[in-house]
Protein backbone atom coordinates (compact mmCIF):
# COMPACT_ATOMS: atom_id res chain seq x y z
CA UNK A 1 0.00 0.00 0.00
CA UNK A 2 1.46 3.46 -0.91
CA UNK A 3 2.10 6.21 2.01
CA UNK A 4 -0.44 9.00 2.67
CA UNK A 5 1.01 12.08 1.68
CA UNK A 6 -0.37 14.08 4.41
CA UNK A 7 0.61 17.28 2.60
CA UNK A 8 -1.78 16.63 -0.27
CA UNK A 9 -4.60 15.62 2.23
CA UNK A 10 -4.35 18.86 3.83
CA UNK A 11 -4.16 20.32 0.32
CA UNK A 12 -7.84 18.57 -0.50
CA UNK A 13 -9.11 19.77 3.18
CA UNK A 14 -8.04 23.03 2.85
CA UNK A 15 -9.82 23.38 -1.05
CA UNK A 16 -12.71 21.64 0.22
CA UNK A 17 -13.22 24.47 3.36
CA UNK A 18 -12.54 27.08 1.04
CA UNK A 19 -14.43 25.98 -2.43
CA UNK A 20 -16.83 28.38 -2.93
CA UNK A 21 -20.16 26.33 -2.19
CA UNK A 22 -18.70 25.43 1.34
CA UNK A 23 -16.38 28.85 2.55
CA UNK A 24 -15.81 27.94 5.92
CA UNK A 25 -13.69 29.12 8.34
CA UNK A 26 -11.56 26.49 10.23
CA UNK A 27 -13.39 27.00 13.31
CA UNK A 28 -16.69 26.62 11.53
CA UNK A 29 -15.65 23.37 9.66
CA UNK A 30 -14.00 22.02 12.76
CA UNK A 31 -17.08 22.57 14.71
CA UNK A 32 -19.34 20.70 12.12
CA UNK A 33 -17.41 18.19 11.27
CA UNK A 34 -16.70 17.26 15.40
CA UNK A 35 -12.47 18.17 15.57
CA UNK A 36 -11.01 20.71 17.32
CA UNK A 37 -9.56 23.50 15.31
CA UNK A 38 -6.15 22.97 15.98
CA UNK A 39 -6.69 19.70 14.36
CA UNK A 40 -7.68 21.33 11.19
CA UNK A 41 -4.70 23.38 11.21
CA UNK A 42 -2.61 19.85 12.05
CA UNK A 43 -4.42 18.83 9.12
CA UNK A 44 -4.26 21.67 6.46
CA UNK A 45 -0.60 21.48 7.02
CA UNK A 46 0.29 17.81 6.40
CA UNK A 47 1.43 17.00 10.25
CA UNK A 48 -1.89 15.05 11.14
CA UNK A 49 -4.23 13.16 8.75
CA UNK A 50 -8.18 14.03 9.41
CA UNK A 51 -9.88 10.87 11.24
CA UNK A 52 -12.38 8.64 8.72
CA UNK A 53 -15.45 9.65 11.20
CA UNK A 54 -14.49 13.71 10.20
CA UNK A 55 -14.19 12.69 6.85
CA UNK A 56 -16.91 11.14 6.20
CA UNK A 57 -18.61 14.27 8.06
CA UNK A 58 -16.56 16.30 5.37
CA UNK A 59 -17.49 14.48 2.54
CA UNK A 60 -21.60 14.30 3.58
CA UNK A 61 -21.18 18.64 3.58
CA UNK A 62 -19.33 18.81 0.55
CA UNK A 63 -20.33 15.36 -2.33
CA UNK A 64 -16.30 15.02 -2.01
CA UNK A 65 -15.46 11.33 -1.39
CA UNK A 66 -12.91 9.51 0.88
CA UNK A 67 -11.18 8.40 -2.30
CA UNK A 68 -10.49 12.10 -3.30
CA UNK A 69 -9.82 13.56 0.56
CA UNK A 70 -7.09 10.55 1.12
CA UNK A 71 -6.25 9.37 -2.11
CA UNK A 72 -6.48 12.21 -4.64
CA UNK A 73 -9.16 10.42 -6.71
CA UNK A 74 -11.66 13.04 -8.26
CA UNK A 75 -13.19 10.45 -10.46
CA UNK A 76 -16.45 10.05 -8.55
CA UNK A 77 -16.89 13.58 -7.45
CA UNK A 78 -20.08 15.74 -8.69
CA UNK A 79 -18.82 17.68 -11.96
CA UNK A 80 -19.77 20.87 -10.36
CA UNK A 81 -17.27 19.95 -7.23
CA UNK A 82 -14.63 18.64 -9.92
CA UNK A 83 -14.57 21.99 -11.28
CA UNK A 84 -14.83 24.03 -8.41
CA UNK A 85 -11.79 22.36 -7.52
CA UNK A 86 -9.74 22.51 -10.95
CA UNK A 87 -10.17 18.50 -11.08
CA UNK A 88 -11.75 18.27 -14.24
CA UNK A 89 -9.78 16.42 -17.45
CA UNK A 90 -9.07 18.05 -20.11
CA UNK A 91 -11.89 16.47 -22.20
CA UNK A 92 -14.38 17.78 -19.55
CA UNK A 93 -12.72 21.11 -20.09
CA UNK A 94 -13.55 20.77 -23.89
CA UNK A 95 -16.68 20.00 -23.21
CA UNK A 96 -17.27 22.40 -21.20
CA UNK A 97 -16.24 25.30 -22.96
CA UNK A 98 -17.86 23.99 -25.99
CA UNK A 99 -21.09 24.01 -24.10
CA UNK A 100 -23.72 27.11 -25.56
CA UNK A 101 -23.67 29.44 -22.93
CA UNK A 102 -27.19 30.45 -21.06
Amino acid sequence: MKDLDLLSIGARIRSLRTTPSVALTVTELAERIGVSQPMIYACEKGRRTLPVYAAIHLCDMTGATLDYIYRGVPDALPKSLRISLNEVSADELSEINAAPKK
